[in-house]
């Protein structure tokens, strides 16, 4: 049976939405009945934690930098959420890639399902479907795609007719014509072994900006790594990483939840 665990990057600084007196991970979303027909307040990274939670993943690593113990307090060990939850410190501020790998020691040998906190997806199914599409397909890379067209926002992302990534463009105006972007994203030992080995050379002093996964993901295509995608057509997705973004949550449950 393949093991999976899941890797949520929570280490940035939430400049999109500053100033915030707490982690936006903690944002609140609404509010749902529990397990005793109790209602109860939403925060907007439990969207995801349920999607996983669904998909079977139980064992979640939340990548964090100091100071933002308030998730840690909220979450705890995730008994409330029936999942075990691992907290991960990091100094490495330098983007998402360095979050995901400060907690390589502890998943180098699993499947990796990573997922962003602050996106709100449409369908409580999806990661479950793209797991099952991993599982099947056994890529080494495989990206949860939606239909977007808000291409300096996301990064978008170009398939091939059996669904192999061709190439992905970091929200940018020359990505106008391509359908999909991603949102969340699955892989095997190999790929994070690959990751680790490329960040751990990479000389940041040079880096005119942060790296990015969409770049090292096609890095790993050149290199002979099989990166798929997966293209949902019936799912949306929210970033409420922006102060507009978190201004249509409310119109955006509506719709789906």
């Amino acid at each position: 049976m393949e093991e999976f665990a899941a890797i949520i990057p929570a280490a940035g600084m939430a400049t999109r939405l500053s100033p915030l007196p707490f982690s936006k991970e903690l944002l609140p979303a609404g509010a749902e009945n529990d397990s005793h027909g109790q209602a109860k307040l939403r925060v907007i990274s439990s969207f995801l934690i349920e999607n996983l939670q669904i998909a079977g993943i139980s064992n979640i690593h939340f990548v964090l930098r100091a100071g933002k113990w308030d998730i840690p307090a909220y979450y705890q060990g995730g008994k409330r959420e029936w999942v075990d939850f691992a907290y991960h410190v990091t100094e490495n501020l330098q983007g998402p890639p360095f979050s995901i790998d400060a907690a390589y020691p502890f998943i180098k040998n699993k499947n990796i399902v990573v997922g962003f906190p602050d996106i709100v997806i449409s369908s409580k199914q999806a990661i479950s479907k793209l797991k099952a599409s991993f599982i099947r397909e056994k890529p080494d890379v495989l990206l949860g795609l939606f239909p977007q067209n808000a291409f300096t926002k996301w990064d978008m992302v170009d398939i091939d007719k059996n669904n192999q990534i061709k190439k992905i463009v970091i929200k940018s105006e020359s990505a106008a014509n391509l359908r999909y972007a991603w949102f969340s994203a699955i892989w095997n030992f190999k790929f994070s072994q690959f990751l680790h080995d490329y960040l751990k050379v990479t000389d940041q002093a040079k880096l005119n900006e942060e790296p990015q996964l969409g770049k090292i993901f096609m890095k790993a295509a050149d290199q002979g790594f099989k990166i798929q995608g997966f293209p949902m057509d019936d799912v949306q997705c929210l970033d409420t990483g922006t102060v507009e973004g978190y201004s249509n949550l409310k119109q955006f449950l509506n719709i789906f939840f």
